[in-house]
């Protein structure tokens, strides 16, 4: 049959048209799967359901469509595309891992498990994923017992503003501020944009590099975050939140070129105008080379991390080290109770030394990581056996990175479980009771019980064969009277005693009469503490064993107005310097000190001094307002009461105002402080 050779230019024509139509849809199928190969979900997603549209109905192209729905946390369209793909003619055994994975994120465990076993009977013995299904398919098992515990807190995530459809984690509320938080994220506003591997600009096929940014709370909702600028933290490599120190002035951090090994960092918040270096490394035990990671500062004295090393248990497991004789011990495995042939990571250890929170992937998990509480046994001196939290605090997702705020109302941690907006988002859990693991313990960490509990019992059993030795104030009526006669003689007894034994510490406190103003009586009395310290310093003791403060006029033992009249004895038994030595029982050192307090006549005795006494004993805090060389004459001092002066270790004074035995009412002062913009306002807790 001819063809009329008017319909060939039509023909040509249409097959011209088809060719063009085609050519696009093959692209988006091909890019599509090349997204979908390099783990970009996101541009996947769209790339085949634009492709899907067009040319619907390949099992192979739903399957990925499915699977890369389920990686940006869209479950109903993931399980519509999974079911479509169970439409071919031969299945893959994806399929039913990832209708697994559907249901195990949306709590249906025992769904989970049946879709996870078809995946077992269909897949190779050589599928990589076959060990982590059989894992989670124990998972599912432990997590439908956990489904009945109680829930311990309300979670909530923070929001748009805060989290991305990136990765957000390791979040950590700042020390000084309850309203601020800083964490890692790897998004689009990151120093070094889209980079390859090698830390080269690839616009294409890169990915963001992790960044350390701040957000903090405006009115009541989050603020957008930003990156911590003026400084020389953040780069073109990854850089990620280790910890900050407990007086908030150093930040530790993790730079690398490809996320696992580098350098852990430290840096003090300064500005980029002032005269300053690269950040130095930090000279802790930790190999990050080798991959160990995710570390914890306690006190800053210990140090808990999580490594690989030949000791280990399994996998990643937690180590602690002990800050010295001015260097950190070989790291010790926190043992089997804690670690599993799993992955433990992300430690942190409350404020009562004895309990620690980490993460692990166990099959003792809801589903990735999860976050666990071991506390320390005092009689068999290790960890107990840990307890999982529970949801809503973990999910079938990865909870890490899990830390509670100092008042223990509430914790930050993240989680990459399916309702985030990304990888990994930030979150908050409300206590519904306080966590009692914030309040400080004696001794402060679980490494120090066994020698504490032997110092108390070598106590009671020589008591009787240990020499006393008697301390008393020092008395003075002029600043001359301080370094003689009885003073020096008491003086020179401390001082011995503390050369014989130099774990000992002494603690200077010094008082006086009220003066015309009760600022100058504070700051002109820590002189005469100094001077003190200086005869002791001059004599052979260190900085570090002596502690001095200055109370001024504000706790007096004797009233100095008596029926009307000027009580001069009064007075002199006010101007006084206490001493006390310290640290006798760790380790123990063979001898008694007892301490002669002055006699106050019945008639003039003066109450204020009961209270502070009272606050020597147990839990107390302080709000610290102000470090400073100088004098700070303000009247904040007195309307907000208590005011103390201490020295810091580089010779700085440290003010501080309020008494309280409770967390709450400290918190209280320190918002109004906050408001007054003393920006410095923190929360110091003593402990006897």
């Amino acid at each position: 049959m001819k063809i009329k050779r008017s319909i060939i230019p039509f023909l040509l024509f249409v097959l011209v048209e088809a060719i063009v139509v085609a050519q696009p849809v093959a692209k988006l199928k091909e890019d599509g799967l090349n997204a979908f190969e390099k783990g970009k979900y996101g541009d996947a997603f769209q790339l085949l359901t634009r492709y899907e549209q067009q040319k619907a109905g390949e099992p192979s192209i739903q399957t990925a469509l499915g699977i890369a729905a389920f990686e940006v946390n869209k479950m109903s369209v993931a399980k519509q595309y999974l079911q479509l793909a169970l439409n071919g003619k031969k299945i893959d055994p994806s399929v039913f891992l990832y209708l697994g994975r559907v249901a195990h994120a949306e709590y249906n465990f025992k769904e989970a498990i049946i879709e996870y076993k078809k995946f077992l009977r269909l897949s190779d013995d050589k599928n990589p994923q076959r060990r982590r299904t059989i894992s989670d398919i124990q998972r599912c098992a432990n997590a439908r017992k956990i489904s009945f515990q109680p829930e311990l807190a309300l979670v909530e995530n923070l929001g748009e503003a805060v989290n991305s459809r990136f990765d957000e984690f390791d979040p950590i509320q700042s020390p000084n501020f309850d309203d601020r938080i800083y964490f890692t994220s790897a998004r689009e506003d990151s120093e070094g944009g889209l980079r390859d591997n090698n830390c080269l600009v690839d616009v294409k096929n890169g990915h963001y590099f992790q960044d350390i940014y701040a957000t903090e709370v405006e009115g009541t909702d989050w603020r957008t975050p930003s990156r911590i600028e003026n400084t020389l933290i953040n780069s073109t490599r990854h850089e990620q939140l280790l910890d900050i120190t407990n007086n908030g002035k150093a930040l530790i951090f993790f730079r690398s070129l490809n996320g696992f090994s580098g350098d852990i960092l430290v840096d003090t918040f300064k500005q980029e105008n002032e005269i300053r270096g690269l950040p130095p490394t930090l000279n802790v035990p930790m190999k990050p080379e080798n991959g160990d990671n995710s570390l914890c500062f306690f006190n800053d004295t210990i140090l808990i991390f999580a490594a690989r090393r030949s000791d280990a248990v399994g996998g990643s497991d937690l180590y602690f080290s002990i800050f010295q004789n001015n260097s950190w011990t070989e790291p010790v495995n926190l043992g089997k109770n804690i670690n599993t042939t799993y992955d433990e990571t992300s430690p942190f250890l409350a404020k009562d030394g004895r309990t620690l929170y980490f993460s692990s992937n166990s099959t003792q998990s809801m589903g990735g990581f999860d976050v666990f509480k071991s506390v320390y046994d005092e009689d068999s001196l290790r960890f107990m056996p840990p307890v999982n939290l529970g949801k809503p605090i973990n999910s079938s997702g990865d909870d890490m990175f899990f830390r509670l705020t100092p008042d223990g109302t509430r914790a930050y941690f993240c989680s990459s479980r399916k309702e985030s907006y990304g990888q990994r988002d930030i979150y908050n859990a409300l206590f519904k009771a306080q966590q009692k693991s914030q309040t400080p313990s004696m001794p402060m960490s679980f490494h120090l019980v066994e020698a504490y509990q032997a110092a108390i019992a070598a106590t009671k059993i020589h008591e009787e064969k240990i020499p006393t030795i008697a301390l008393k104030p020092l008395f003075y009526d002029s600043d001359d009277d301080l370094l003689r006669g009885v003073n020096l003689t008491q003086l020179r007894l401390a001082l011995n005693t503390i050369k014989q034994f130099p774990s000992l510490k002494i603690v200077l406190t010094g008082n006086s009469a009220a003066g015309e103003k009760s600022t100058f009586d504070l700051y002109f009395t820590m002189k005469r503490v100094e001077k003190i310290a200086k005869y002791l310093i001059d004599n052979g003791l260190q900085n570090e064993q002596i502690v001095i403060k200055s109370v001024g006029s504000e706790y007096p033992i004797a009233q100095t107005i008596v029926d009307g009249q000027a009580n001069t004895v009064g007075e002199k038994l006010n101007r006084r310097i206490d001493m006390v030595i310290t640290n006798l029982s760790i380790p123990p050192v063979p001898i008694k000190i007892t301490y002669e307090l002055p006699i106050v006549s019945e008639f003039m005795v003066n109450t204020a001094a009961e209270r502070f006494e009272i606050h020597k004993s147990g839990l107390s805090y302080k709000i610290h307002i102000l470090t400073s060389k100088r004098i700070y004459d303000n009247e904040i001092l007195i309307k907000y009461g208590d005011p103390m002066i201490e020295t810091s270790s580089d010779g700085n004074y440290l003010y501080s105002v309020g008494l309280f035995s409770d967390y709450n009412s400290a918190a209280k002062l320190r918002s109004e402080l906050l408001k007054i913009n003393m920006r410095e306002a923190l929360i110091i807790p003593y402990v006897n």
